[in-house]
């Protein structure tokens, strides 16, 4: 059982020493990630005087200086201007423009000619109308998970930085979600930093610990009745919650608003399990079966929550050789009668496998539910990837914009070139909400169109490096291919000396726009 302990006993000059430091921690830390924030998401881009480099200018240093480039680099910069439109979401999206319109430009990085830096092409991008992340309203959610206090401090409070993505909007103004987090066996003072950490951030989060070793299962069992027993205390203050999703640390959730409306289509007041697999990855897949254990995301009703502590398969020594999404689908599939159901994200046994074979996940215009492994599947830092939906709102992150001259943009991942040709095709039975089961699961799938796209020879792809937000509100994506690339070189000065490349998007607010 996972439970909070109390400090023992200390003279009464201990515990004021052992007080002081820990405000002490507390500040440091606090100012390290509020500083570390600062450096990735704001970044004065504001219009400067006539005699001031360009802003362009400024962001090239900025990406000389955390990333490095080659001395000599291939540079294109555009200005995106969003449109929205009240139309059905579509799976790509063709834009009136040729990307070689805007003329990439060789650049010396280290003296760089101000005109060739500035943006001349103004680009009008449709987007779908959906809401900013700061504008969604998740007090239907209570989100919890498990993990050690080393992997939150990792790479400068990585983790923070992406849950502050879908739990404030980046504002430090909580969205009416609440979190749980239960540590690995963390010292009191390491609870109390974590938890003044989330609250400067505007998490509404609470934050406890383990106390004994034992596998991660176990502490997701034990997670399970501190859900409980934290839902009663919301209730009791009036806070009521629809659903509870349990999530792996390595969890990010792109667009609450798409997952709001796709569990509308339930009765919360049901008892229901929903798995929310990612990919491929998160499917077992064999002779005569196919299952998947949620994919590190499961949701669940109030009425199911109070149920599961209960079940016999939890007692002690039974949980320990699964991972905790499979002993809990397993143990309600033998000991309830309880409906569980998968909503697949990237994947579901009825896509084309030679295509998802061939194509990354994040390239297949699918609204993405959930991103599961990111990092390793995919490169991607979710907190800088999705900032663009600042701008554009949830539902234009990941979203695919195809330009006349087969260059492809994928929102926040990639900008693909395809020089010998691309077509787009139906998928296959798409749009009809299909539904077939699976084991003890039905599969239910969104009715959205979907387009297969095919190419032939190769491609040179873009890969989004680095995002900033300006002080006027703008988003700023660097999209890098690197002269070292696996993939056919795209620019050289001469037969031996081959060049980085970077394509710039500037995403103007709407106040900018209009200036």
């Amino acid at each position: 059982m996972v439970v909070l302990t109390g400090p023992p006993a200390l003279p009464s000059k201990v515990i004021r020493l052992f007080v002081f430091v820990l405000v002490i921690i507390l500040f440091l830390h606090t100012q390290r990630l509020s500083q570390s924030q600062t450096r990735t998401i704001e970044i004065d881009l504001e219009d400067l005087a006539a005699e001031g480099p360009p802003a362009e200018e400024q962001y090239l240093n900025r990406l000389k200086k955390e990333y490095g480039l080659t001395n000599y680099t291939a540079w294109s910069a555009w200005r995106i201007r969003t449109l929205e439109q009240a139309s059905e979401w579509e799976s790509i999206t063709n834009l009136d423009a040729d990307f070689r319109s805007n003329e990439f430009k060789l650049i010396e990085v280290k003296n760089p000619s101000r005109p060739q830096l500035v943006a001349q092409k103004q680009l009008d991008v449709p987007v779908h109308g959906s809401p900013l992340p700061e504008q969604v309203d998740a007090s239907d959610f209570l989100f919890a998970l498990s993990t050690s206090y080393d992997k939150v401090m990792e790479n400068e409070f990585a983790m923070v930085k992406n849950w502050v993505r879908w739990m404030t909007g980046g504002n430090r103004n909580g969205n009416g979600a609440t979190f749980i987090l239960v540590l690995d066996q963390s010292p009191e003072h390491q609870v109390k930093e974590l938890s003044e950490i989330l609250k400067f951030q505007g998490i509404d989060a609470y934050v406890t610990t383990s106390t004994t070793p034992m596998s991660v299962a176990k502490r997701y069992v034990g997670m399970l009745q501190i859900i409980k027993d934290f839902s009663g205390t919301l209730a009791q203050k009036g806070q009521l919650k629809k659903w509870y999703g349990i999530l792996d640390d390595k969890i990010f959730l792109p667009n609450l608003s798409y997952l709001q409306h796709r569990l509308f289509n339930y009765n919360s007041n049901d008892e229901l399990y929903l798995g929310l697999p990612s990919e491929r990855a998160d499917w077992a897949i064999g002779d005569g079966f196919v299952t998947t254990y949620g994919g590190g995301a499961v949701f669940l009703t109030p009425s199911a929550l109070s149920r599961i502590p209960g079940l016999p398969c939890f007692e002690d020594g039974k949980s320990d050789n699964k991972g905790w999404d499979s002993l809990l689908q397993d143990c309600l599939a033998q000991h309830t009668q309880m409906t569980m159901r998968v909503l697949p994200s990237f994947y579901s046994p009825s896509d084309n496998d030679d295509y998802a074979a061939r194509t990354d996940s994040y390239e297949t215009g699918i609204p993405p539910l959930v991103l599961h492994h990111y990092e390793e599947r995919h490169q991607l830092n979710p907190s800088v990837a999705h900032l663009v939906t600042d701008v554009c709102g949830e539902a234009c992150f990941l979203q695919r914009y195809r330009f006349r001259d087969n260059w492809v943009l994928v929102n926040g991942y990639t900008i693909t070139e395809y020089p010998d040709g691309m077509n787009m095709a139906d998928v296959p039975n798409s749009g009809d909400g299909h539904k077939s089961v699976i084991g003890p699961l039905q599969l239910d799938e969104d009715a959205v169109k979907r387009k297969m796209l095919f190419w032939t020879g190769h491609r040179n792809v873009w890969r989004l490096m680095d995002s900033v937000k300006g002080t006027n509100g703008d988003v700023w994506q660097a999209y890098v291919k690197r002269a070292s690339a696996e993939d056919t070189p795209s620019f050289k000065r001469s037969e031996d000396e081959i060049m980085d490349s970077v394509v710039v998007l500037i995403w103007e607010t709407a106040v900018s726009a209009k200036q």
